[in-house]
């Protein structure tokens, strides 16, 4: 062979010609659905820095780029306002305020630190104007690329600048540690939740979403998505034929069920970060080419964040596959010093963040937490929809229940006098501001019954996504409802309602009771009786939220819990 009549150094001469020596990497700090609460920042941040060397090695480097991702729900209900200290701002103004801060410093700590992200659902509860008005001053980069960007009206009245923040996709570059001619790169999309029309019904007009639906993401099949699929193909494919060795890289704000199947329809793609169904997870999708594909689902609330690593080794291969991510708890963390957010939020909340509320609970119950509450018992929801029932009774004194979806509840309360108002602000944080309006109307027994039993077997196949009905002065023995259910008839005692002595006692299926709700029942079509009987409500134009303060006033913001033997969801 011609090979063999080569020197040694010849050989090594060839092997150099055609081996890159050199190194990249790119350090991502992943974050996703932390509803707003700019109220726990201070703790999330602390973690950040506490393991800024483990997040960000090697952050100053030439080599290596150093970015935040947010997977969607930065934004929740921004609309809102109710603020002691500003009444003129609205919750989503902070919102923004606090995110620019988080930017500025971590950036402060880490050199030429930038932000990316992709909207969730919960970051159109404004409207798409209200959040594209915010992100046009937001430090950071949008990508969103299952939308057709030329075609949604509400981009057109932005500058040139503001309009280059907003991207269909994104190429991060880092140059090689040695070979000056050599550039390491990773492509990075965006994908939101198609369902806008469920769950922002008419607030996402000047968007032009890819395969819209009018679904919740667990009824959303693989067929619905064939367009996403296209797009995210083709735009990986154009990637990967000028860097074959380049990494990709999508924020999915979708849930690991549509998650999934994106990864499996598009076999490109190195990791996936996860938001939606607050879940703290991380799965492998493994494709007949041997390729994988790594979900990281990124929790909820400012619980945790992941540091995610692409490694480029010295012939510009991706080779950490098996060591991707690295997930950070914030409850770990130890207690920051001359923490920022403890100063931003005291000087930007002197009111708010004082506590305004006193609540006696129980001997042993510190907090009434947010565990189960979207399937059991819950002494948090008795306190609210008891506490809303009874701020309704001022103005509709026949009012016999109140009933909210489970997933408004964002935010668990301390017991004693330590309620602020930012957690009053929170609490109620997973209804949108303007479908929280408490409708009110006479219903039969039986039209209760099939609300309450429709729910019940909604939320028993899936107790995270599909929320049950948190009810004041209903009491539901799930076990028994669906065991007579399923044997042709509901039995009146698996479904008890609160008479006017305070006694629990069966439906009546021929009565006609009293029931309040929200809009939202009727609009965010979760219980399709309520959608059906809708016609039977009428509007008292009067929130939630507001009914919940004017209890709380009239009882000068010192109440007490239900009592904990008040079971109204037995599972």
């Amino acid at each position: 062979m011609q090979i063999k009549n080569l020197s040694n150094n010849t050989l090594l001469s060839n092997r150099l010609d055609n081996v890159r020596f050199g190194q990249g990497q790119i350090n991502i700090l992943a974050t996703s659905d932390n509803h707003g609460q700019i109220n726990s920042l201070d703790k999330f941040y602390g973690s950040v820095i506490s393991n800024l060397d483990k997040v960000f090695p090697k952050k100053e480097e030439k080599s290596t780029l150093n970015v935040g991702a947010i997977a969607g729900d930065w934004f929740i209900n921004p609309k809102r306002k109710n603020l002691l200290t500003n009444p003129t701002k609205t919750v989503g103004d902070y919102q923004l305020d606090f995110l620019n801060k988080f930017t500025g410093f971590i950036r402060d700590q880490v050199p030429n630190f930038k932000m990316l992200y992709t909207p969730g659902n919960h970051c159109f509860d404004g409207g798409d104007k209200y959040l594209i008005d915010h992100l046009k001053k937001a430090d950071l980069t949008t990508i969103l690329t299952n939308a057709n960007l030329d075609n949604s009206p509400v981009l057109n009245d932005l500058s040139p600048e503001e309009r280059k923040k907003i991207k269909q996709y994104t190429v991060l570059e880092v140059p090689d540690d040695k070979d000056p001619n050599k550039v390491h790169k990773a492509l990075i999309l965006g994908v939101t939740m198609m369902g806008a029309d469920f769950y922002t019904p008419g607030l996402v007009k000047g968007i032009d979403i890819t395969d819209r639906i009018d679904q919740k993401d667990i009824n959303i099949k693989e067929e619905n998505l064939k367009q996403t699929y296209k797009t995210l193909n083709s735009l990986i494919s154009e990637f990967k034929n000028e860097n074959p060795q380049g990494a990709v890289m999508i924020l999915s704000h979708t849930g690991n069920k549509i998650s999934e199947m994106i990864a499996k329809n598009v076999p490109n793609i190195n990791i996936m970060l996860n938001g939606h169904d607050h879940v703290d997870q991380e799965n492998v999708i493994k494709h007949p080419n041997g390729k994988e594909t790594h979900i990281i689902s990124l929790w909820e609330n400012n619980k945790k964040f992941n540091s995610v690593k692409f490694h480029f080794d010295d012939n510009g291969n991706l080779d950490n596959k098996n060591e991707l991510s690295t997930p950070f708890y914030t409850k770990d963390a130890p207690e920051l010093k001359d923490n920022p957010f403890d100063k931003l939020y005291k000087n930007g909340f002197k009111q708010d963040s004082k506590p305004i509320l006193e609540i006696s609970a129980p001997k042993g119950v510190s907090e009434l937490s947010l565990t189960n509450v979207r399937s059991e018992n819950s002494l948090l929801a008795n306190f609210v929809t008891d506490g809303i029932l009874a701020g309704l009774k001022k103005h509709k004194p026949d009012t016999q229940v109140f009933g909210v979806l489970s997933a408004t509840l964002r935010q668990g309360l301390p017991v004693g006098n330590k309620t602020t108002n930012i957690d009053l602000l929170n609490l109620l944080n997973g209804c949108i501001e303007d479908f929280s309006v408490v409708h009110t109307g006479k219903i039969t027994g039986s039209e209760l019954a099939e609300m309450i039993t429709e729910n019940v077997k909604d939320n028993i196949k899936d107790r995270n996504r599909n929320p049950i009905i948190q009810w004041s002065c209903i009491k539901v023995d799930e076990p028994e409802l669906i065991n007579t259910v399923n044997s042709g008839k509901i039995d009146p005692q698996t479904i008890q309602i609160k008479n006017e002595k305070g006694v629990y006692e069966p439906i009546n299926m021929q009565q006609k009771y009293n029931v309040a709700v929200p809009k939202e029942l009727f609009v965010v079509p979760n219980v399709k009786t309520a959608v059906r009987i809708q016609d039977k409500f009428t509007s008292t134009n009067l929130t939630m939220d507001s009914l919940l303060r004017e209890y709380l006033k009239d009882n000068n913001y010192k109440v007490s819990t239900p009592d904990l033997n008040d079971v109204r969801i037995k599972t």
